[in-house]
């Protein structure tokens, strides 16, 4: 029975969930979080994280069958919704770098990118694009490795998040310690996802600036307050919310709550703002918003965001069979499902290139022994086959035979019927003898021949009038020359590269009159026709 690990590295815990079963039938078995060793104040390390997974891998014990996923953080990569005029995948594939490098601001050659299709119609389709430096990659890959770990599978987390969305769209929202990661998910994906740098651990720092205490002790009070909901809501038609308002009763200490109320403003306002932006660009309003992670577990956490938000919250239902830590193993799961390939959202993969998953021996070993007896069932069973078939292959060789003879006349200029050769190293021998028949006669034409011939010296000229492939990339697929003009058709990397050309070869006096014309934008960049006139200009002698 197949084991699945599904890792998510947390910055306050390591949390993995389990799977257990086989052809795309899995159950949830065990699911375990172990808490980071903190220093007072500081969040933990990649190496202090990557240690207590592989404790926790450990102890709950694994071998070379078992399969991994994990997830890389959404705030170290970017996901982007593209539209295209088509819906053929293939088309999509080869142009879709073209239009995401004009929304980024960094270059693709760096970048590991992965893609799916989310919807098509007769206008085109919508794509979500997910990327991250391939340089970020393959060391957390490495990391995760050290631990016994070695990730299948390796999705962007906050695509992850998508697959828990129900109908219509949703915002999904990971609390976390050390960020909070937001995904839009319309139909079981994500279209959309964010990281925001604000966590549980800046709510704890606050608290313990306030009343000057520890960072630990600035934990437990930060979990027995209580937050306020008086709060308005207000979105793009900047129309007020209606708001619920309940006495606050605190826990602990009023202040407490205070003190949280206040750092949570530049978190919320970013959220508003993000989904805000979100409807605008894409027309589509948020339902609901499902919340999830470890600082979700705040006191009065949904309804101060209900107030603030003006749209209904509730905590998302992963499954979870974590009774201390529930709201904790949304990722885990997610990233175990994926694993097993039974995730629904289809998460955008970043083990692809040179990231590509290698598998482990034992794999190997069972592909080997089933290969070996695939080997075996076909040498008893073939046996007659292959007696057939070295007899017809026989026939077969006999004919080529025949044909290299019949070509060989031909190429030989001689009557095929004339010409008999008892073997192909024969008629390779007659070949190579007119060959050199043939190189004898062109060296005595070439004495015969003084200077460079014409047409070579154009070429040359052209070629060195072209200006350097690092200014300008040309790709030539057709070229006709004659004693009145050159006409080229090419394709280039875009419009400066065409007019890049067209300026070189003006600077050389006997292709100044080279224009360009014809410019279109196409999948491999922007084909264009050059005609440079060879002959004498108007008013000039020939």
């Amino acid at each position: 029975m197949a084991r699945i690990i599904g890792m998510d590295l947390g910055a306050w815990s390591v949390k993995v969930t389990v799977l257990e079963g086989g052809f795309s039938r899995f159950e949830m078995r065990t699911q375990h979080s172990r808490v980071i060793p903190q220093t007072e104040g500081d969040l933990p390390s990649m190496s202090n994280r990557v240690s207590v997974l592989s404790t926790l891998l450990e102890e709950i014990g694994t071998d070379e069958s078992c399969l991994f996923g994990a997830g890389f953080p959404i705030d170290q990569a970017a996901m982007r919704l593209v539209k295209m005029p088509f819906s053929d995948k293939n088309q999509i594939a080869q142009t879709l770098a073209f239009e995401v490098e004009s929304m980024v601001p960094y270059d693709l050659d760096d970048m590991t990118m992965s893609h799916r299709i989310i919807d098509t119609s007769t206008d085109g389709s919508f794509v979500i694009a997910g990327m991250a430096p391939s340089d970020q990659i393959q060391p957390y890959i490495d990391a995760l490795s050290q631990s016994g770990g070695d990730p299948k599978s390796l999705i962007i987390d906050g695509d992850a998040l998508g697959a828990y969305g129900q109908s219509g769209t949703e915002a999904i929202i990971d609390f976390g310690h050390a960020r909070t990661v937001v995904s839009v998910s319309r139909g079981g994906q994500a279209v959309f996802s964010r990281g925001i740098s604000i966590g549980g651990w800046h709510l704890s720092q606050a608290i313990a600036k306030a009343g000057g205490i520890s960072f630990s002790e600035a934990e437990i009070r930060k979990h027995k307050a209580r937050l306020s909901t008086t709060a308005v809501a207000q979105w793009e038609d900047d129309s007020e919310t209606e708001v619920k308002t309940t006495n606050a009763t605190i826990a602990d200490r009023t202040e407490d709550s205070e003190v949280l109320n206040e750092a949570l403003a530049p978190l919320l306002a970013s959220l508003r703002t993000t989904l805000v932006g979100y409807e605008d660009a894409s027309g589509h309003e948020i339902d609901c918003i499902r919340i999830t992670g470890g600082t979700a577990g705040l006191n009065g956490l949904e309804r101060h965001l209900e107030s603030y938000m003006g749209v209904p919250v509730s905590k998302l239902r992963t499954g979870s069979i974590d009774v201390e830590a529930p709201q904790s193993h949304a990722l885990s799961a997610a990233y175990a499902h994926r694993a097993a390939g039974i995730d629904k959202g289809n998460a955008l993969e970043l083990r692809v290139g040179p990231h590509k998953y290698r598998g482990n021996m034992a794999n190997l070993r069972m592909i080997v022994l089933g290969a070996a007896a695939l080997v075996l069932l076909a040498l008893v069973g073939g046996i007659g086959l292959f007696a057939y078939e070295h007899q017809t292959a026989q026939a077969r060789l006999a004919e080529l035979d025949q044909q290299l003879a019949e070509a060989v006349a031909i190429a030989s200029g001689e009557d095929p019927e004339t010409m008999n050769f008892e073997s192909p190293d024969d008629a390779l021998l007659a070949l190579q003898l007119r060959t050199l028949e043939a190189s004898g006669r062109i060296a005595l034409l070439g004495d015969m021949v003084n200077g460079i011939p014409p047409l070579v010296s154009t070429l040359s000229q052209l070629s060195t009038a072209l200006p350097d492939p690092t200014t300008a990339k040309i790709d030539v697929s057709e070229l006709t020359v004659t004693a009145q003009s050159i006409n080229i058709k090419a394709t280039t990397t875009g419009y400066d590269g065409a007019a890049n050309i067209e300026s070189a070869l003006a600077a050389n006096e006997r292709f100044k009159r080279a224009r360009k014309g014809n410019e279109k934008k196409t999948s491999l960049g922007v084909s264009f026709t050059l005609t440079i006139p060879l002959g004498p200009e108007d008013g000039e002698e020939g």
